[in-house]
């Protein structure tokens, strides 16, 4: 997974409910290993596209949503 090391605290990110410390396992059922594979799955998403990341938070893993603008 990548960990999340920082999150604008006005951004969608946040409002999400991401917080530093997060770590995404998956985005858009599809295992995300490193920083360099995520932010080519990212990428890939069109605009207005919805990214759905799987998320361990402690021993939880959460599902949030953003829209990529």
């Amino acid at each position: 997974g990548v960990v999340i090391r920082d999150v604008q605290a006005s951004g969608p990110a946040a409002r999400a409910g991401l917080r530093p410390g997060d770590v995404v396992l998956s985005l858009n059922g599809q295992e995300v290993r490193n920083s360099k594979g995520f932010l080519a799955a990212v990428k890939a998403i069109k605009s207005g596209g919805v990214m759905r990341l799987q998320v361990q938070r402690g021993d939880a893993k959460v599902y949030v949503a953003l829209k990529q603008p």
